[in-house]
Formats: structure tokens, C-alpha cells, sequence
């Protein structure tokens, strides 16, 4: 077999020499350095290949094999961004595919080689002529948008090279296109890594007019790197509901940004009402004659707005009652010119709110706010209910709140299953029933939210309307099932689905528990230490970090270990925790309290420590 490779040999002649009179012959050596250089043969064929970087393509080498025992090959790849099996086998007589992939990472024009060596045959190899071409136009699918709304999209960086690359970014539509990155410094992109590159679609016009746009990213291993990215704007839906709530007789507001989405500046005509937006009542506004809700702008019709800007809408709800109340403002963007003909599909809610077409073009746009006015009942200034309960224990108590100004719900059907005391008969004939409230504890950080929802269960049992008074009063079952002692302040919130809200102020408090256990110590001797173990899961099926330590008070002879860490699951054998008792004096008590807790358990031991009885020394007897 033939070789690549310059090679060094040493030859060595041996001889001999007669010298003197004694015809003495006197040994010798020569030494000869020979450098052999073995150059390759012609490669068998030579192949071009061409592939833009970030991309792969397949060389496909046919080998054949003409005896009749397998022939086993060992593959050598020489040159970068390739890759193949390291050896292959030739059946009998018979031929197969060798693939070779070329995924170039950086722009150029190198050569590389794939040889094939056997002990049986000689050596045979291919030249590959690899022109690596800059990146090809990514085209992403079309982005589809609601006018005055936007979406994110995503671009998919891949780094498979041994560099890290700074890419700079260069955006030929950044109106419609926002590269959600800071584009003043390079996006750095390490070795064999990935990224994802957000990208924010906002549409200016309902189509794809004008709403196209190629992101590329430039280094100087790739040159450049390009997506298309185009965009759809669709006409506008309905917006999501918005709520406002405030307590009766009183007001409050709720601000609502609408920012002009075209590329040209447009009169805004605002209003308000209280009937359900159609084809033949969008013509017109209907402001209810209660003035429950309103808009409190000096001017509301004939706004106008540049391109891009942002108007502030505020809306005020003031309610007179303990009822529901639904408006919908709406937001007219007029002249519309930006799309001549109408391409994009509209439905039948879009074509009777939010667009007026005119022989298929359309002249101006609208955009339908949802708003739910709560009302909520007064909070009153009074002393909370006390629910009280020692730790790992539970307390279930029926509390009773009075609901003032409820109004019951006429669209509650006859069907309704009567319980004892559930359902309510008023004098107008509607009734009211427990399945029409619903309740919740709300607390006043995320905090004591976390600790707590898991502990408290509320659920309405009952509900009665006097007749004189019309005030409603509702029992609610409350469970407290504590898992460690603290308190918190919250409130009671019951809401009925007529839109009522009321809120009622409680205090949760769990007490100490009784200790889980007691634990003695007898100790060995004076300041020698005696240790006792148990083990304790999480009540979880998952860990849980835990700390262990001993209230204050306590002595300071005793030491747990370990102090923190991480407490086993349920059905496991349990985390080791190990108390350590050195006493420095005799004749007193040694007692201490340990608290173990993780987030939401907690358990506490009465350790209590004893050393042996304390024997004076013998006298010694008299000296004589």
C-alpha cells in the first residue's frame, strides 16, 4: 500500500580492515541517512461542489468491490466542514454509496480530500474542489397581524464553527419591522451555539402593501446572512374587554391608550355607548341617560392624530347601583386611504364594526372596546373577623355577611334546584341563589398568596333576602388548615354575577402547635458528646429545602446538623437530621426547642438533655 507521508530510514554497512604486522583486521560501521518521499497517486476523480454556508450539501462516491471476500475500508477526511463515516464495508462483488456532507460555516474556496486505504488494495482518493457561497435568502412565512396590535416572530442564528461571530444587523423596513435587540453593538454569537432573535410585526395598513422587509446579519466569516420577512395587516376585531370598578356613589377611571397605526396623520372621532355595536347603531352614539360611564375630553370628534402618535382616552365609571354595567367605546380612524382594493378576507362582525367598505375599498376603520363597569359595595370601616386556629390543625367556621344593594339576577331560571335555605324568593318575583355568587380570599401581597391560598377553602352554603330591607345575607363555609404559625390581614371578596362586589375584612391567625415530639439526651460525660438522629420528609411528593434550628432561649449545649439542606419526598426514607448534646456543667436542666421549616411546614421538638449523677471523690484514708 502507498503512502502520503515522507519517511526517515537509517542504513548501516558493516565491514572489517586489516592493519599491522600481525595481519590484525579491525571491524567498522558506516551509517547512511535516507529520506524516502512517497507522493500520492492521482486522485481517482476530482469533484466541485458548491453550498452556501449554514446550509449542507451530500457528495455521493460509489465504491465497488470485485473479489469475493468483504472489503473493509478505512476513511480519512482531510479539510474542514465535513463529515463521514470513518470506515466502511464493501459487500462481495458488489458496490455501494459512500456520503460525504460539506457544511460550510465561512465564505471561500478550499480543497479537501477523501482517502480511502485497505490492507488489501492500494490507496485511492478523491479531490473535492469546495466553493463555500455567502448565505441564501431565508424567506419566513407571512406574518399575520390585527391593525393597531402587533406579533413577535422569531429569526434562528446558528453558530456551528469554532469562531464566535459579532454579527452587525442591517433592517430595510424598521417601521413595520422591530429587531427587539440593541442593534448600536454587535449581536455576539459563540461558538457552537444558537440564538433567537425577536422581531415585533406592526402592521400600518390592512393587506401587505408596503409591508415587506429583509433583516441581514453581517460578519466577516459569512459577509451576510439574510431573511425576508413579510406581513400582513388584518382588519381589526373586536378589542379584548376592559374592566373598571369603583364603588357606588363614588367614581373612578381607567385610561386607554389608542395610538393612530397608519403612516399618515387621521382625524379620531371617540364615543361611547350602551347598546350592543351593529352595522346600524355604529352610525351613531347612544350615551345612557344615568351617565354611569363617560368620557371626559374637551374634544371627542375630529381628533387628529399624526402618524405614530398616541391619544390617551379616559373613561369614568360612576355607578348608581349594586348592577353590572356594560359600555363599548369606539374609536374611528377616518379617511383610510392606505389599501385601494380590498385583498384580505373579512368577517361578518368586522364588516357590520370595525370597517366600512365601499365598493370594495375601504373608507374608514373602527376599533370596538368591550368595557365591564364592577360595582363595588362600600368598605366599611369595622373590626375584621378573627379566624383562629393552632398550626397543622383545622378550624371549619360558617361565616355570614350582609350584601347591601343586591340585585338578584331575573335571568335565573325556574330550574334552578331549590335547596333548604339556597335559593330566594323576592317580592318581584326573581329568585337568587347561591350558584349566582362567587367567592374568594384576597390577600394583600403575592407573599402571603402563596403561603395561603393553599390553606384556606371558601365556598357559599346559603343565601336569604328580607323582604323589608332587601339586604342579602349569605353564609359562606370557611376551612383554615394552617401549616405554620403566623397571621395575615385579607379580604373577604364576594362578587354576584349581576356585577356586585363586596368585600369583607378578615384576620387569619395560626397559633403555635403542640410540640410534634420530644426528644431526650443522655449524655456520655462532662463536655463528651451524645447524639440522636431521626428523619423527616417533605409531606411532597418532591423535595423541598428545609432549615432547622433552635429557638431562642433554649441551650446552648445542643447543635443540629445539618442546619439546612434539602428534605426527601414522601415515601422515601427520609433526610437524617442529627442532634448533638455536649454539656460543660452537672446539676442542671438542659432543655431547648427545635423548630424545623420548610415553605409551608413547620414542625417543633421539645429536646430535653440529662447527665449522668454527678459522684464525688472517695476521701483518702489517713497517712500513718
Amino acid at each position: 500500500m502507498e503512502t502520503r507521508n515522507a519517511h526517515r530510514v537509517s542504513v548501516v554497512h558493516r565491514g572489517g580492515e586489516w592493519r599491522g604486522t600481525e595481519n590484525e583486521c579491525r571491524p567498522y560501521e558506516v551509517w547512511y541517512s535516507l529520506e524516502i518521499l512517497c507522493d500520492p497517486p492521482p486522485p481517482l476523480k476530482v469533484l466541485a461542489v458548491q453550498c452556501a454556508v449554514q446550509r449542507s450539501v451530500a457528495v455521493e462516491i460509489p465504491l465497488s468491490n470485485p473479489e469475493a471476500e468483504p472489503l473493509e475500508l478505512g476513511v480519512c477526511l482531510e479539510g474542514e466542514d465535513l463529515e463521514g463515516d470513518i470506515r466502511v464495508r464493501v459487500p462481495p462483488r458488489g458496490s455501494i454509496t459512500y456520503t460525504v456532507s460539506f457544511s460550510p460555516a465561512v465564505v471561500g474556496t478550499t480543497t479537501a480530500s477523501v482517502i480511502f486505504q485497505a490492507e488489501l488494495v492500494r490507496e485511492f482518493w478523491y479531490q473535492l474542489n469546495l466553493l463555500a457561497q455567502p448565505s441564501v435568502l431565508t424567506t419566513l412565512p407571512e406574518s399575520r397581524c390585527e391593525l393597531g396590535k402587533w406579533t413577535r416572530l422569531y429569526l434562528h442564528l446558528v453558530n456551528p464553527t469554532d469562531q464566535t461571530l459579532e454579527l452587525g444587523t442591517v433592517n430595510s423596513n424598521p417601521q413595520h419591522f422591530t429587531l427587539e435587540l440593541d442593534t448600536s453593538r454587535p449581536l455576539i454569537v459563540t461558538p457552537h451555539s444558537s440564538t433567537q432573535v425577536p422581531v415585533r410585526f406592526c402592521p400600518s395598513t390592512i393587506g401587505t402593501v408596503n409591508q415587506m422587509a429583509k433583516v441581514s446579519f453581517t460578519c466577516s466569516q459569512l459577509e451576510q446572512w439574510s431573511f425576508q420577512l413579510c406581513g400582513r395587516g388584518l382588519a381589526p376585531g373586536r378589542m379584548e374587554a376592559l374592566s373598571v370598578a369603583s364603588a357606588v356613589g363614588s367614581h373612578s377611571s381607567n385610561i386607554i391608550p389608542f395610538r393612530n397605526p397608519t403612516d399618515q396623520s387621521a382625524l379620531l372621532n371617540i364615543s361611547l355607548t350602551d347598546e350592543e355595536p351593529g352595522q346600524n347603531s355604529l352610525s351613531q352614539s347612544f350615551i345612557s341617560e344615568k351617565k354611569v360611564f363617560c368620557i371626559p375630553m374637551k374634544k371627542t370628534q375630529g381628533v387628529r392624530v399624526s402618524a405614530g402618535d398616541s391619544v390617551e382616552i379616559p373613561v369614568v365609571f360612576a355607578p348608581d347601583s349594586m348592577q353590572l354595567h356594560q359600555a363599548w367605546l369606539l374609536v374611528q380612524l377616518e379617511p383610510f386611504y392606505h389599501h385601494p382594493n380590498l385583498d384580505t378576507p373579512l368577517t361578518p362582525m368586522q364588516r357590520n364594526e370595525c370597517v366600512v367598505v365601499e365598493d370594495e375599498r375601504i373608507r374608514l376603520v373602527r376599533w370596538v372596546y368591550p368595557i365591564h363597569g364592577i360595582p363595588e359595595a362600600p368598605l366599611k370601616r369595622s373590626n375584621p373577623a378573627v379566624i383562629k386556629c393552632e398550626a397543622l390543625s383545622r378550624v371549619e367556621e360558617r361565616v355570614e355577611v350582609v350584601l347591601t344593594g343586591c340585585v338578584p339576577g331575573s335571568f335565573v331560571s325556574d330550574t334552578v334546584t331549590p335547596h333548604s335555605n339556597s335559593t330566594s324568593e323576592t317580592s318581584a318575583g326573581s329568585r337568587l341563589a347561591v350558584e349566582d355568587f362567587l367567592c374568594e380570599v384576597r390577600y394583600t401581597s403575592e407573599t402571603e398568596q402563596n403561603q395561603m391560598d393553599s390553606c384556606v377553602t371558601l365556598s357559599p352554603l346559603d343565601c336569604h333576602r328580607d323582604p323589608q330591607s332587601g339586604l342579602v345575607s349569605l353564609g359562606l363555609n370557611l376551612i383554615f388548615v394552617p401549616h405554620k404559625p403566623g397571621s395575615c390581614s385579607a379580604l373577604l371578596a364576594v362578587q354576584c354575577v349581576t356585577g356586585g362586589l363586596w368585600t369583607f375584612p378578615i384576620s387569619l391567625v395560626a397559633t403555635e402547635p403542640p410540640v410534634d415530639d420530644v426528644i431526650s439526651i443522655t449524655a456520655a460525660g462532662l463536655n463528651r458528646t451524645s447524639s440522636v438522629g431521626f428523619r423527616l420528609t417533605s409531606q411532597t411528593r418532591n423535595p423541598e429545602p428545609f432549615t432547622a434550628g433552635f429557638l431562642p432561649g433554649g441551650d446552648s449545649d445542643f447543635q443540629v446538623c445539618p442546619s439546612s439542606g434539602e428534605l426527601l419526598p414522601v415515601g422515601s426514607a427520609g433526610t437524617l437530621i442529627t442532634i448533638s448534646f455536649t454539656p460543660s456543667m452537672y446539676s442542671r436542666k438542659h432543655s431547648a426547642v427545635l423548630l424545623v421549616q420548610t415553605t409551608n411546614m413547620h414542625w417543633t421538638y421539645d429536646v430535653k438533655g440529662t447527665t449522668p449523677t454527678y459522684s464525688p471523690p472517695a476521701p483518702r484514708p489517713p497517712m500513718e
